[in-house]
């Protein structure tokens, strides 16, 4: 099979050419190649892997959509394994992907059921993938994890920011010899691209970093893991975040998951601290804060008076000759001194100006930064499931995928301003409300037969779809029209 290939460094562009004349058979042709690409390039990585890299050109993916990108997603972590440069290039052309065609495209091979979505909701769904399949990317190829999440949240791609060529940058952050920065504003993760792969795959980090952690101290019994981190797997990969993330919004994360378990992953994180970049960000300053408080108690005193040290050194990230900025340094070193017991204070400058403060108001508070949300952020099917109170749990995959298209194009065959893509999702309602139907169980009277009845006749009032009575969808259809007719008319295909 992997002989064959020899001859594609130089035919493999033609191929997908020549896929070009037959649309419908550009996604079977995309994920047999990817399937036999990921088998060459496990067996011979060097030769076979600049093939795959080909599938990868923006070209070909606007050929094939995101066929071949899921075929590597599912074996991203064997692709990280043996090909750790190739494994990364995959998760960046995923994440740097942009698709805005409506096609249909088939979800499920059957000849009997057919199941479709549109290429819009397969490179969201990919993406998602992705994002679940992190913790396992975590542990198995860390440097190609981080590669990934640095693709995802450095959007547009990260420059340093600093006064001028050779100037330091403004918010530093340093792990012993490894030199990092903050940018003075990152997008909120929230906010990028489906606004929830991003929050996931932190989430997944910030775990990962715990377990580490917890491992090192368990493996050192008697010692402090602060005291002796060396080089063990929690400090390589500390070391590669600070060189590669610059996202503000994710290592504010990372010092809450600190704050949250002092003992273990909030000792080691405590170096970072050293510049003080991340006790000044505005961003990172109250999660910096949590991590202070935490920690506080379980510091040696002159671990301690080092930790004021730093705290006292936020002034030097404002320009004090300037009165505002002079006020807003003065409130930051103030918010912070505030984080710590006035009876641990080891240092003469900070007992006295936490004395000042005492005497006064006390500390200003310490408050987390303002959550950005999109006004225009669409109710997502996943929102729709926590209001009815269906967890994913409840979903078996092939259904879960079938509701969210129905989901998506009850509603842009409702209100999307663009008549093409309005009359493309009412032409697919009635494949979609068939397919819902037959892989619906029995009914019952929770909250996902609630979820399918609710979603299948909104999408029938818009369409007045009438399943064929020989269909495998027949008797679910008619105990939906029962049920219906006794609960009351449908509201006309509205969504929240």
């Amino acid at each position: 099979m992997c002989g064959s290939l020899r001859t594609w460094p130089h035919s493999g562009l033609a191929i997908p050419g020549r896929a070009l004349a037959d649309p419908a058979a550009r996604g079977q042709l995309a994920d047999r190649a990817a399937r036999f690409l990921v088998g060459a390039v496990a067996v011979h990585p060097d030769r076979h892997g600049p093939v795959l890299r080909r599938t990868l050109a923006p070209e070909i993916l606007a050929a094939w959509g995101v066929a071949a990108l899921q075929r590597y997603v599912d074996n991203i972590v064997l692709l990280a394994r043996v090909a750790p440069t190739l494994a990364t290039a995959a998760a960046k052309a995923l994440q740097g992907f942009e698709e805005t065609r409506d096609e249909a495209t088939p979800l499920l091979g059957s000849a009997i059921l057919a199941m479709t979505s549109t290429r819009k909701q397969d490179l969201q769904h990919t993406r998602g993938e992705f994002a679940r399949r992190f913790p396992e990317l975590l542990s198995a190829a860390p440097d190609v994890a981080v590669r990934s999440l640095v693709a995802v949240v450095e959007t547009p791609p990260a420059h340093p920011e600093s006064g001028g060529e050779g100037e330091p940058h403004r918010h530093p952050i340093t792990l012993e010899t490894i030199e990092g920065y903050l940018h003075p504003y990152s997008r909120p993760l929230d906010l990028l691209g489906d606004h929830q792969s991003a929050p996931t795959m932190v989430a997944s980090l910030a775990a990962h970093l715990r377990q580490l952690a917890e491992h090192a101290s368990a493996a050192g019994p008697g010692q402090r893991a602060d005291e002796t981190p060396g080089q063990d797997a929690l400090d390589q990969l500390l070391r590669l975040l600070v060189e590669s993330v610059h996202h503000a919004g994710v290592w504010a994360r990372l010092l809450e998951a600190g704050a949250n378990f002092p003992d273990s992953l909030g000792r080691r994180m405590l170096p970072l601290l050293d510049t003080s970049a991340l006790l000044a960000h505005p961003a990172t300053r109250y999660a910096a804060g949590l991590l202070i408080r935490a920690l506080g108690p379980l510091l040696t005193n002159q671990k301690h008076a080092a930790l004021e040290g730093r705290i006292l050194a936020v002034e030097d990230f404002f320009d004090t000759q300037d009165l505002e900025q002079a006020e807003r340094a003065g409130t930051a070193r103030d918010q912070l001194l505030g984080s710590l017991d006035p009876a641990r204070a080891q240092t003469g400058q900070a007992r006295a100006r936490l004395a000042e403060l005492a005497a006064g108001n006390g500390p200003p508070e310490l408050r987390p930064p303002m959550q950005v949300v999109a006004s225009s952020a669409a109710f997502t099917f996943a929102d729709y499931l926590v209001v009815e109170g269906v967890a994913d749990a409840d979903l078996a995959g092939p259904l879960r995928n079938a509701l969210a298209s129905l989901y998506d194009d009850v509603r842009i065959a409702n209100d999307d301003p663009d008549p093409q893509r309005k009359q493309a999702a009412r032409d697919r309602l009635p494949g979609e409300i068939e397919t819902v139907l037959t892989l619906a169980a029995e009914p019952s009277t929770g909250p996902l037969t609630k979820v399918v009845d609710e979603l299948t006749a909104r999408a029938a009032a818009i369409v007045g779809v009438a399943v064929p009575p020989d269909s495998p969808a027949a008797r679910r259809w008619l105990d939906l029209l029962l049920r219906r007719a006794a609960s009351g008319p449908s509201d006309g295909g509205d969504l929240p």
